[in-house]
């Protein structure tokens, strides 16, 4: 079985009526008495969703919700209450960040539905994560790549091409006075220097105009992006 699904509550008739309705289900099934060994149970497996009940002795679902968005927050949090408030619906979500909120005594089928729901958006996170990981990867590697190319492109500046045009002219009038001295080959060669360096001028500027266009995120880029976190209706 893929996933996992902790549930938690102080009344043992609840929790046996969780494991006889949902043994069907395509899932680990997990059950805890109270926060505290909810929480063991958290730090040594990993869970995928984690279903409690609200007022319980000791730690209440609320405290413990909170407790799993700061120490687990992949795993995915529903409330379950006997008593639904809107103080404690509201706690439960700014605390908790709960995913869903039910009350009790809650349809099985319907928490079935719930519960699969909350495995698809945690999968959707998930590849959203790993979309948006890749993106910070490669805007890293274009910005080395532009740093590169600029470096490139002052090495092969306006400054340079300049120097050897004059080192070419110099080489020019030096050959007519010296000519049984100067190698003819010396101004071949500062002449193909001139224009290896046209050419590399000319290949740099066209490679930071294609990064500086490729660059700047698209509409969809960013609307992909505020997309991660959203939750399911």
């Amino acid at each position: 079985m893929k996933h996992a699904v902790l549930f938690v509550d102080d009344e043992d008739n609840v929790l046996d009526g969780f494991r006889r309705s949902l043994r069907q289900q395509p899932y680990r099934l997990y059950t805890a008495r109270s926060g505290e060994e909810a929480m063991r149970i958290l730090k040594a497996r990993d869970m995928d969703v984690i279903v409690a009940d609200e007022r319980m002795p000791g730690m209440s679902g609320s405290d413990l919700l909170a407790w799993v968005t700061k120490n687990c927050p992949q795993v995915m949090r529903i409330m379950l209450t006997g008593q639904a408030t809107t103080e404690a619906a509201i706690r439960a979500i700014n605390e908790g960040t709960v995913y869903r909120f039910c009350t009790k005594p809650c349809d099985t089928v319907e928490l079935a539905i719930i519960i699969r729901k909350a495995f698809a958006l945690k999968e959707m996170l998930k590849k959203n994560r790993r979309m948006l990981e890749r993106s910070r990867q490669q805007a890293e590697k274009l910005n080395h790549f532009n740093r590169d190319l600029k470096i490139l492109g002052r090495i092969v500046s306006q400054d340079l091409h300049e120097q050897l045009r004059k080192i070419g002219q110099s080489c020019r009038s030096t050959e007519g006075q010296y000519q049984d001295l100067f190698d003819p080959e010396a101004r071949k060669l500062i002449d193909n220097a001139l224009d290896a360096v046209a050419e590399v001028q000319r290949f740099v500027t066209s490679l930071l105009q294609q990064s500086r266009d490729g660059g700047a995120a698209s509409p969809s880029d960013r609307s992909r992006r505020e997309q991660v976190g959203q939750p399911l209706p």
